[in-house]
């Protein structure tokens, strides 16, 4: 054996290699089986050019022809790897620029403001609301970086919410968001604008969140942003309500109390009196109808503005603040009701129509019920109905005991008597006059106190004689001439009957 030098043979051996050192360092790096195939085919060339400057190509001919035959078999498995990772890598590029333009197109169709950066800051994607918003089109700022896009909103170059996204470990970036809120990977904020809407200025609510690739690892921020100047506008709207609210009941009161003064001076006469009472009850209801305009805008507005609040403690105010809205509008409700009281002219009406009519309105389901009024027809206030809703509601309240009511009549010397009883605990004989007055327990007798006005209008009274631990009993007194029974011959209602005991006779 002896070294035969021939130096396109030794250059070929060095390059060869430097090639499998090379192929090494890639299969390293990338961790594909390509450079080993390379690699090794060009270590086999290395092999037989050795052996040719060794002299002993002669000796090893046929495991040369071997070696070489393996050589050019791995270049081509190698070959055909590199090829076959090309087009993979060609597809994946093509598939990558598919998914970029399907995200472009889905983010140009989102009705909210939006752009997307990438980790050096540039622009990828600005949609069609955005370029609406800002006036800014796509063109003119995609691929720029440098906080170009806060000038559209801000008029000067800053990081913007979704920066916090790509640079979370940045102070001065956290300071310029104090009161970002934290959802997962979402960052939610608000914000003010003070050059859009042609430089009125805009409150901002700003949303932003990472874009992954399909390997999970983060490759750039979204950020969206609404604008709810109307929405600032109408909480500021509602503050005003309130104190227009607030100063209405006030005015309310004080007319009202000046109205009660008149309306005691004015008493003498009858004229004067219904004037008075017109009067009021005209400005009763513009001052309703105002208030409760004003109290349903603010409730839409107190349920318009918790639909945008994420807080659960801010939620939770405005659940009470809604529920204080609805006891108001409830007062003014039953308010309403009655302001007429009065002033509708009185009629003829069927007493067991308005006894059904008036139990319609409850859950009354629970009560057996025994109607024994024979057609009986009494001259009383449209708001009769209202009468038995009131009695068959104050037995829900307070008899909890009652299963049963009953509403019957009995004809006396100087009237008819109508009794609504039922079979609960009954009324201490303490309380069988307090019931019926205005501010018996702050409000608690306000229904009973309508209901002895509602009769008081034809002349007809109302008492309380049931036994207590036997039942309430109420005794509704119509005088003669104030009930009649359609179904009866005119002569029969023309005579009254001989007086029978109330509380003996249950039937007409």
């Amino acid at each position: 054996m002896q070294f035969v030098f021939d130096p396109i043979i030794f250059t070929n051996l060095i390059f060869c290699v430097g090639i499998v050192i090379l192929s090494i360092w890639w299969h390293r790096r990338s961790n594909s089986r390509t450079p080993l195939y390379i690699g090794l085919a060009f270590g086999l060339f290395a092999v037989s050019h050795a052996a040719t400057l060794l002299d002993l190509k002669a000796a090893f001919e046929q495991v040369l022809i071997v070696d070489r035959i393996g050589a050019y078999v791995l270049v081509f498995i190698g070959l055909f790897f590199i090829a076959r990772d090309a087009l993979r890598r060609q597809e994946a590029e093509e598939a990558l620029k598919l998914s970029e333009r399907r995200l472009t197109d889905i983010i140009n169709f989102l009705p909210d403001p939006t752009f997307v950066i990438d980790l050096e800051g540039r622009v990828l994607a600005w949609n069609l609301a955005i370029e609406e918003t800002t006036g800014v089109k796509a063109a003119d700022i995609m691929g720029k970086g440098d906080f170009e896009y806060s000038i559209p909103f801000y008029g000067t170059r800053k990081p913007a919410l979704l920066d916090l996204i790509i640079h979370s470990d940045r102070d001065d970036l956290v300071r310029l968001y104090p009161d970002i809120q934290r959802k997962g990977n979402l960052i939610i904020a608000e914000s003010y604008s003070s050059v859009l809407n042609q430089g009125a200025g805009a409150y901002l609510h700003v949303t932003a969140s990472p874009l992954y690739d399909t390997g999970g690892t983060i490759i750039g921020a979204i950020e969206s942003l609404r604008d709810i100047t109307a929405l600032k506008r109408a909480e500021e709207e509602i503050l005003r309500k309130n104190e227009e609210l607030s100063a209405a009941y006030e005015e309310t009161a004080a007319t009202a109390a000046e109205l009660q003064h008149n309306y005691d001076e004015l008493r003498k006469s009858e004229q004067a009196l219904d004037q008075a009472r017109k009067k009021l009850n005209l400005l009763n209801f513009i001052a309703f109808t105002d208030i409760r305009s004003a109290v349903f805008s603010l409730a839409g507005y107190i349920q318009l503005e918790e639909e945008i609040l994420t807080d659960e403690r801010q939620r939770a105010y405005h659940r009470k603040l809604a529920a204080t809205v609805e006891n108001i509008d409830s007062l003014l409700q039953f308010a309403r009701t009655y302001q007429d009281l009065g002033l509708r002219p009185a009629s003829w009406q069927s007493v067991e129509q308005a006894f059904l009519l008036g139990l319609s309105h409850l859950d009354s389901l629970a009560l057996a019920r025994n109607l024994n009024v024979n057609g009986l027809a009494v001259y009383a206030d449209p708001l009769l109905e209202q009468v038995f809703f009131n009695l068959a509601q104050n037995v829900l309240q307070h008899a909890k005991t009652a299963t049963t009511i009953a509403l019957h009549w009995q004809e006396m010397d100087n009237g008819l008597v109508l009794v609504f009883e039922d079979d609960g605990e009954g009324i201490p004989e303490s309380l069988k006059t307090a019931i019926f007055e205005r501010n018996l327990e702050e409000r608690k007798g306000m229904g009973l106190f309508l209901v002895r006005e509602v009769l008081a209008i034809t002349g007809l009274s109302i008492r309380e004689t049931g036994e207590p631990g036997r039942g309430a009993r109420f005794e509704i007194l119509v005088p003669e001439g104030a009930y009649r029974f359609p179904d009866r011959r005119e002569e029969e209602c023309s005579t009254a009957p001989v007086q029978q005991p109330i509380h003996t006779h249950d039937s007409g």
